[in-house]
């Protein structure tokens, strides 16, 4: 009996099981005979290239529809066949994508032989290597980066052998250059730059310094600073690394240093020129705490400097205000004056600003915001020019002979009162006054005692005023007294307690003692006066009553009695009479 054939299911199996992995396999394949006429790829290779075996096809018949990159990777794949005749094949190759796109892959490829061992076909793998060439592409260029830098950068492994020393790092130490290739223990390195002197911190104590060195090497504790031969300053960074081994960072600070040391001399200079300047001097934080003062700073508040650096300016001013010392507030509470000045101060402007200390000194105070923050205050005493302020106004308003106003700067104020009657209402008084034959008196007694009457009727008038009443000296012995917010009553009780007081002054004379009479005119402006002055005619035309009805004597003007008429005629006759001065 004839059996059938017994099939190879074994063979058939092991084929299929191939066919699978290749197909399937995770990384891009490709077969193809020795002559490239039959060519077979996976589906890794055609998701790598991004064409398939139908690509191929059109490519290997070079149809006109075959894709560019398609026919240049059938040509390549003719020419690993061909370099794999002679033996195995192996290389990285950049190839483009059927999207344009470039990828990487790393190629090997090997002849498979037939049954009789002749070369069959060749059998081709191609792994993507793109990440791995993009992050060998990015290594590269920061290691470039790094070898450009002016820092010296070393990189140790585990062992504290040399990896990687940058340019900047070979450029110093050339002087040991066999002992930078890599590989070369840390130890050995620094035995051998403390040899050749460029470590001069070394010197004298070589071991106790290499062992110190060591150890802040593999024991890192923050950045420090090192000395090189050539008299360069390096602040030295160095970490462990997490995966083992450690970088060191050694950069040049010696341009830093001087400038720090240039820096210190020069804020020496200036603390002390600060410290030793008349104007009083303070440099405040952006806390408003005082950082330097000098003593003509801190002497306003009655302390001294080392007593109030620290504290903030506000601070310093309660105390001293409740001290008594300090500044002058005016017309304000402490409080409310403090809080304006602060607010102030805080606007960030400059300020400038002229106090009063309680001791009567006056001083000019400027205060300027650095760009970094700081307060520079600078206190100059103006006492002198203030009192030399004071003087010049007082003999450009005032009678250098009695003190009282002179007769413009009385006209201005009086003219500045009566603005201020028209406007609200306000009464406003005004009187007129001479003494009582004068002439007689600087016949008698000589000009001099003249002079010494003239200053003791107006020191007794001043003795009898309020703050805003004001007297005016407006020629000869005739003075005009204003009195706002006064009315027709109350400008007759100051007129006679003036008269009784002025006809009581006793003056010691060569000719025995000399004793004095006043009269005096009295008026109210009225809205009909139209100006200050006609007050005063009104006021000077009543004085003439009181001269012509037995002087010593106060006379009140009614209101238009001695207006328009009656004050021009008692004008006309006075200006008949002789001068002012005897009458």
């Amino acid at each position: 009996m004839e059996y059938p054939p017994i099939p190879d299911l074994a063979g058939q199996a092991s084929e299929r099981r191939f066919r699978d992995a290749f197909e399937n396999g995770p990384i891009g394949m490709a077969l193809s005979t020795r002559d490239g006429r039959s060519v077979e790829t996976n589906r890794a290779l055609a998701a790598f290239l991004g064409f398939g075996a139908a690509d191929l096809a059109a490519a290997r018949e070079n149809r006109s529809d075959a894709k560019d990159e398609a026919r240049a990777f059938h040509a390549y794949l003719s020419n690993v066949v061909s370099a794999c005749c002679a033996s195995r094949f192996r290389e990285e190759r950049c190839f483009r994508r059927a999207d344009g796109a470039e990828v990487w892959g790393e190629v090997s490829g090997m002849l498979m032989p037939s049954a009789d061992g002749a070369p069959e076909y060749c059998f081709i793998v191609i792994d993507d290597i793109t990440s791995r060439k993009a992050e060998q592409a990015l290594s590269e260029r920061l290691l470039a980066a790094i070898d450009a830098f002016s820092e010296r950068v070393v990189l140790y492994d585990a062992a504290d052998r040399l990896v990687f020393g940058n340019r900047a790092f070979r450029e110093v130490n050339k002087a040991v250059s066999e002992t930078l290739a890599p590989g070369t223990p840390y130890e050995t390195y620094l035995r051998a730059a403390v040899a050749a002197g460029t470590m001069p911190e070394a010197a004298g104590q070589e071991e106790a310094w290499i062992a110190w060195r060591l150890d802040r090497h593999r024991n890192p504790a923050g950045p420090f600073e090192l000395h090189r031969d050539n008299g360069r300053v390096m602040r030295i960074h160095e970490e462990r690394l997490a995966q083992g081994g450690s970088v060191t960072i050694a950069t040049d600070i010696t341009e830093q240093k001087q400038a720090e040391t240039a820096l210190r001399q020069t804020e020496a200079r200036l603390r002390e020129a600060a410290l030793v300047v008349g104007d009083g001097f303070c440099l405040l934080d952006d806390d408003d705490r005082i950082l330097l003062c000098n003593d003509g700073f801190a002497a306003v508040y009655g302390a001294d400097p080392a007593g109030i650096t620290g504290r903030t300016l506000e601070s310093v001013m309660r105390s001293a205000h409740a001290a008594g010392h300090g500044f002058r507030t005016g017309d304000q509470d402490f409080e409310s004056w403090l809080e304006a000045l602060m607010r102030e101060r805080r606007s960030g402007s400059d300020i400038t600003a002229t106090l009063q200390a309680t001791d009567g000194r006056w001083f000019f105070v400027r205060e300027r915001v650095s760009e970094t923050g700081e307060h520079v205050m600078v206190r100059s005493d103006i006492t002198a020019l203030k009192t030399l302020e004071a003087e010049l106004r007082r003999l450009a308003t005032s009678d250098p002979l009695t003190g009282a106003a002179n007769r413009r700067f009385f006209l201005e104020r009086a003219n500045a009162e009566w603005e201020r009657f028209r406007r609200y209402g306000r009464p406003l008084a005004v009187l007129m006054l001479d003494i009582d034959h004068f002439k007689r008196i600087n016949d008698t007694y000589g000009h001099p005692v003249g002079d010494e009457a003239l200053r003791a009727l107006t020191a007794a008038i001043g003795a009898k005023l309020r703050n805003n009443d004001m007297l005016g000296r407006l020629g000869g012995e005739e003075f005009a007294v204003l009195l706002p917010e006064t009315g027709l009553q109350g400008a007759e009780v100051m007129a006679e307690r003036l008269r009784a007081d002025i006809a009581a002054i006793r003056i010691d004379t060569a000719r025995g003692l000399l004793t004095f009479t006043t009269s005096i005119g009295a008026a109210v402006c009225l809205d009909a006066d139209g100006n200050v002055e006609r007050g005063l005619a009104r006021a000077d035309a009543a004085l003439y009553t009181a001269k012509r009805t037995g002087r010593n004597r106060v006379v009140i003007a009614a209101d238009g009695a001695d207006g328009s008429g009656a004050a021009d005629e008692d004008a006309a006759h006075r200006a008949a009479e002789s001068p002012r001065t005897g009458r």
